[in-house]
């Protein structure tokens, strides 16, 4: 069907960070530069964790500043493969048994020793402290140190992500000394490349990292110095950027043309996948929602295509799993077609041809690309009311079950954890815990698997899931990341922002 193309005015006014939260990774030649070893680089960003405590750590926009003062027991490499870091080694021996060996002869900054003991604690307290990512140990039952070097970690059921899960936040290992004493909130204690400077931070404003010399890989770590400076607004980061004031930030879409004329480096590729996440499947708050035929309604009704050209720049797709996924099918890209007359008529079918009042919680930096599917889904009757709240709020109401749905970016990285989120009936982003059993069956099926059939299992749940239409997915967004004065910077699959272990200054 002919697509219609949308002009509206809130394309014009879609806000930098809408994109900015959306994620990025890929790559383009960064500005002619002689890397050096030392030096000083400084990155804009919007904001630094609030506390330094890991356990309580999200993992996005903010990591690189964690990756300063904390290391992970597995290295995730640019292309997705694993490599050692705090463990030299790691294995299931069995479906439910991990076991980690830990590298000897590391100190933590207070120069308590990193041992199997303080891996046991830091698991420990990172599972118990109800964290944005502490579900991700959710399967694990027990965690024991037999000896110095060896963690045996055991699970309720196999987990094939755990190598992925100890790479990011819940990897990332803390002085237990500083967990017992509670002091991570203030200041980090970590085993990292960097110390936080505390003599040169002012709390958000700027943090200055110095270069640790007792971290284990230090003859790697080429910079001396590493400041984060909190500029919440793009634009004013790519002026600091382009005014040689800052080496790093995240860019957007409405700077693209002045970065490409200017001296500025520029990494693109694929970030979030914004969608409605449709949260009451069974109709608790809005009984049209519990109908599979007004769910396929809303995603026939969306001109995806049209939204990525003139609004959210990116990819149109139909699944909320991404090519960094085993769970990626391309064919479901395009599943539903732009076709609202085929809309309205399931709307009639299931019984609402006058439509409904569909309540989502947004926020303010995500109008424009709601307001696109606001327009589609008044053509077929559904009256969207926009609850916006901000920041922090509305992060816990997502998950609070007030809402029957909300719209966002989730940024798909591993089709194991990002179900476990979104999909199973205990997950943080399902708070009414609806349960689909065969997705559930087949998530449970791929986690037993080798690595191809799994693929082929995960690619079937994700099946399940755009023909159950609990989401309405829009677009993976395409995510900028603007530098100069520095080599280095490259993607890592997956991952909104480039890691900071390559980073080397050229001025």
């Amino acid at each position: 069907m002919k697509r219609r193309t949308i002009t509206l005015a809130a394309a014009a006014t879609l806000t930098a960070a809408a994109l900015a939260l959306s994620g990025c990774a890929g790559g383009s030649d960064a500005p002619a530069g002689e890397a050096t070893t030392g030096g000083e680089l400084t990155v804009a960003v919007a904001y630094v964790p609030p506390k330094w405590d890991p356990a309580t750590f999200d993992w996005g926009f903010q990591l690189q500043s964690q990756q300063a003062a904390y290391d992970t027991l597995i290295h995730l490499q640019p292309d997705g493969s694993f490599a050692p870091g705090l463990a030299t080694a790691w294995e299931y021996t069995t479906p439910t048994e991990f076991t980690i060996t830990v590298r000897e002869g590391v100190t933590f900054t207070d120069d308590t020793p990193l041992d199997a003991a303080a891996v046991k604690a830091n698991l420990e307290h990172a599972q118990s402290s109800g964290g944005p990512k502490s579900s991700q140990l959710a399967a694990v039952t027990s965690v024991d140190a037999p000896d110095d070097t060896t963690v045996v970690v055991t699970l309720s059921a196999p987990n094939p992500a755990m190598p992925f899960v100890l790479s990011q936040a819940m990897g990332m290992m803390a002085s237990p000394a500083a967990i017992e004493a509670g002091t991570l909130d203030a200041a980090p204690v970590g085993a990292g490349p960097y110390t936080l400077d505390t003599a040169k931070t002012v709390v958000d404003d700027h943090y200055t990292f110095q270069k640790n010399p007792d971290y284990w890989d230090a003859e790697n770590v080429a910079l001396d110095t590493l400041t984060f400076r909190v500029i919440a607004d793009t634009n004013a980061a790519f002026n600091a950027i382009r005014a040689g004031e800052v080496n790093l930030g995240v860019g957007t879409a409405q700077t693209l043309d002045a970065a490409k004329s200017g001296n500025v480096g520029i990494l693109e590729a694929p970030g979030g996948v914004f969608s409605i996440v449709l949260q009451d499947r069974e109709g608790t708050l809005v009984p049209a929602l519990a109908d599979q035929r007004v769910r396929q309604a809303l995603n026939y009704a969306i001109d995806r295509e049209s939204i990525a050209d003139a609004v959210l720049p990116g990819r149109p797709t139909d699944q909320i799993f991404g090519p960094a996924t085993d769970a990626y099918d391309e064919s479901l890209d395009d599943y539903y077609d732009y076709d609202p007359e085929k809309a309205k008529k399931l709307m009639a079918d299931a019984g609402y041809a006058d439509g409904f009042t569909l309540p989502v919680l947004s926020t303010a930096t995500f109008a424009a690309p709601l307001q696109a599917m606001t327009a589609n889904l008044a053509d077929i009757g559904v009256t969207v009311q926009i609850e916006d709240k901000v920041g922090a709020d509305y992060i816990a109401a997502r998950t609070s079950g007030e809402y029957p749905a909300y719209f966002g970016a989730n940024t798909p990285t591993n089709a194991y954890i990002d179900a476990q989120n979104l999909i199973l009936p205990t997950g943080a982003l399902n708070p009414f815990k609806v349960t689909d059993q065969t997705m559930v069956d087949l998530w449970t099926e791929g986690a037993a698997q080798d690595d191809a059939e799994r693929s082929t299992t995960y690619q079937e749940m994700s099946k399940q899931v755009v023909e159950q239409a609990w989401f309405i997915p829009l677009v993976q967004s395409t995510g900028y990341t603007y530098y100069r004065g520095m080599d280095g910077v490259e993607p890592t699959k997956g991952q909104v922002v480039p890691f900071i272990n390559t980073w080397t200054a050229t001025q």
